[in-house]
């Protein structure tokens, strides 16, 4: 049984079912894809979407028994008795504590990215690594005025050297502001106010997208171990990195089975 139904969930259902294992996924949201969907969003990135239409045909094209809104994978467990279970559960935004945040001016960049949110006119993005940039070129390129804030001395430090420049090149043909060494202090329906080389500033903006960064999800994890299940756990809710280490360990812990 795999609970996620992400890269590091499919590839490892797809190895399994290749090897003759009757494999159930779960998946918690009414479709497959976990966080490719939202990496194929951006203009940069649409061809991401390939990847995941493969995986849910291979899905189908193997056999997988994919069960999705399931909320609940420890039924599933108790049910169907499997004789392993793998974890892969993906990760969740990180919200900073701030003054503000909880306001209904204030977004995710995944609930921008999943169109789950409205925007204004103008928008401040909140952290300018990879997600920040990639959030901030989405909306400039449906006509919003953006401004990145970033707490580092270089916007995309996240972003592999090949494509960083290009990729900074691209936000500047877009109109984006990138604002760097600016440390959020607070959020307001009007904007966001930060700290730089001591001084307060203001960047006016009617929406707020947080964007620093991803942390994994480990409360179905927990609740398992905490059942007694052995679990082996892959993917972005062992640690959030790249597509690519997520396939790597739905590999590899198939290929083990």
């Amino acid at each position: 049984l795999v609970i996620g139904g992400g890269p590091a969930g499919m590839e490892a259902a797809r190895i399994a079912a290749l090897k003759g294992h009757h494999v159930t996924l779960c998946e918690e949201k009414d479709r497959l894809g976990g966080n490719l969907i939202l990496a194929a969003v951006p203009p940069t990135k649409r061809d991401i979407g390939k990847l995941a239409s493969y995986y849910i045909g291979q899905m189908n094209k193997l056999g997988v028994t994919c069960k999705l809104g399931e909320k609940n994978p420890l039924r599933s467990i108790l049910e169907d008795l499997p004789d392993e279970v793998i974890a892969a559960t993906g990760a969740l935004p990180i919200v900073p504590n701030l003054p503000g945040v909880e306001g209904g001016n204030v977004v995710t960049a995944i609930e921008v990215l999943t169109g789950g949110a409205e925007v204004g006119e103008k928008v401040v993005v909140v952290g300018g690594g990879l997600i920040g940039c990639e959030t901030a070129l989405f909306l400039a390129e449906e006509g919003k005025k953006v401004i990145i804030l970033e707490m580092l001395e270089k916007i995309g430090i996240d972003i592999d050297t090949f494509h960083r420049w290009p990729f900074l090149e691209r936000l500047r043909k877009a109109g984006v502001r990138m604002e760097k060494k600016v440390k959020v202090t607070d959020i307001s329906d009007q904007g966001v106010s930060g700290v730089r080389n001591g001084s307060i500033e203001f960047f006016p903006g009617e929406t707020a997208v947080i964007a620093v960064g991803m942390r994994s999800d480990k409360e179905i994890i927990e609740k398992l171990t905490n059942s007694g299940i052995m679990l082996n756990v892959i993917g972005d809710c062992l640690e959030p990195r790249r597509i690519k280490n997520a396939v790597e360990e739905g590999f590899k812990v198939a290929i083990r089975l």
